[in-house]
């Protein structure tokens, strides 16, 4: 059966040439963002105009679908969950007979810094930095038929320097917070303690407790009042979790562990999981707000 294959990471993680390098089926069509930014408009950095540059991904992926192509590779950061699934609900309803595929790239910041200072489309740093802060991981509930990873292999010393900044993170600098960080977590896993074991899922849980914020250590700003702010602390946390070992349904709790705190948008966001990871999800939440 004919592949539709969706790339998702920040920019620098290796996803063009990941489908370069796929096996050379034929036929097979690599659509790239950058690369369709440069045929268009002369420039692959520019960011101007992303809506007419993914009119023409669309529409050249819908091309390539009518003519029976084997495998589509469609090349973009795909960060957000949201366009991913109007992607996959148009797509579907037109080709249901193909195989919807993610790929997701996940790798530390200072491979990404080294590997964009040796691309030939280099991006500002900060341009990473704020993708890994906008990166929401995929689940099957977006409509794929498969989801696999591309994860950085790291070392144990990753791992411990994560635990060491986490310990000396101190205090949280927020009203809504009177423990430190590792308190608070420390605190979210005794609670998990309590609830979990109603879920099939109670490791998970504990897991996903005790690691949930540690996407703070590199996301503190603070604003005119001196109070911080952890913004797409969840994101980052989410990689940081893959990175060191923990499983992709545990880094997925800690992704979307806000989702409960954004009450007018809770029927929508229901309907993005199922209905066992909704419920972990809440649970994660009773026990996230009684550790504040």
């Amino acid at each position: 059966m004919p592949v539709f294959h969706l790339t998702i990471g920040v920019s620098g993680c290796g996803k063009t040439t990941w489908a370069m390098n796929q096996p050379n089926t034929q036929p097979r069509l690599v659509l790239d963002s950058d690369a369709i930014r440069e045929e268009l408009y002369g420039n692959w950095a520019d960011q101007s105009h992303n809506a007419q540059v993914f009119d023409e991904m669309y529409h050249r992926t819908v091309e390539g679908m009518k003519r029976g192509i084997d495998d589509i590779y469609y090349v973009a950061t795909n960060l957000s969950m949201k366009r991913r699934i109007q992607l996959l609900e148009r797509l579907r309803a037109m080709f249901p007979q193909y195989i919807y595929e993610c790929r997701v790239f996940v790798r530390t910041l200072d491979t990404l810094f080294v590997q964009n200072d040796g691309r030939a489309h280099r991006v500002p740093s900060y341009v990473i930095t704020r993708q890994m802060t906008q990166f929401q991981l995929p689940v099957k509930n977006e409509g794929w038929d498969n989801i696999s990873y591309d994860i950085e292999k790291v070392s144990l010393d990753y791992y411990y320097d994560i635990q060491r900044r986490v310990e000396a993170f101190g205090s949280q600098d927020n009203p809504h917070h009177t423990l430190t960080l590792s308190e608070h977590l420390e605190s979210c896993f005794d609670l998990m303690t309590s609830l979990a074991p109603a879920s099939a899922n109670m490791f998970d849980l504990l897991q996903a407790a005790d690691w949930h914020d540690v996407g703070k250590i590199f996301t503190r700003t603070y604003d005119e009042e001196g109070i911080a702010h952890y913004f797409g602390h969840e994101n980052i946390g989410a990689q940081i979790a893959l990175l060191c070992g923990l499983k992709p349904y545990v880094a997925q709790l800690i992704n979307y562990h806000m989702v409960p705190y954004e009450y007018k948008a809770l029927t929508t966001w229901k309907k993005r999981f199922d209905e066992d990871m909704w419920n972990d999800l809440l649970l994660l939440h009773q026990a996230d707000v009684g550790a504040h």
